[in-house]
């Protein structure tokens, strides 16, 4: 008797659940995908508040990223992934550092805080090795609040991870 249950379970599981999987909604649907180059310049006078300290800096950034909407509210989700190349340079000497970044940065958790604003969670890891320094990966998860009007507005737009001021 248990051998007929077993063959009409078997048909049953290799009837009903192709149905009920193919009918499930998509979890997430793709918005926008693409790659990006960005190189930025600059001088910066007394750097480190240290006064007279003068350095140069170039940033040189590619990376792909790609928005995704999840949810029954279509929340937009981003994710890229960065490599960059930061070279400062003394002028007075012109010795240089470089220090190559390459980053994860995925958002976790989307919510929704029915003021306008949005609540990220996000995953923003990566080595970050500087040329003749030592240096180890620095994993981090931190929270953020971000405004947006439009659930489709993405949440941060694809930047170079490390921005100098």
């Amino acid at each position: 008797m248990s051998r007929p249950r077993t063959l009409i379970s078997a048909v049953l599981l290799g009837v009903v659940l192709p149905i009920i999987v193919s009918s499930a909604p998509a979890s997430a649907k793709l918005i926008e995908r693409g790659e990006f180059h960005e190189v930025f310049t600059g001088v910066i006078d007394d750097f480190c508040d240290v006064p007279g300290f003068t350095v140069s800096f170039e940033i040189v950034a590619d990376g792909a990223y790609s928005l995704t909407s999840r949810g029954r509210d279509g929340l937009v989700y981003f994710m890229d992934h960065t490599t960059s190349w930061q070279t400062t340079t003394n002028l007075d000497n012109g010795l240089s550092v470089v220090d190559k970044t390459r980053v994860v940065d995925k958002d976790l958790h989307v919510t929704d805080n029915g003021d306008g604003t949005l609540t990220i969670v996000i995953l923003l890891t990566g080595p970050r090795p500087c040329t003749g320094l030592t240096a180890r990966p620095s994993p981090a998860t931190r929270a953020r609040s971000v405004s947006s009007s439009s659930s489709t507005t993405p949440a941060h737009p694809p930047i170079p991870p490390t921005t100098w001021s």
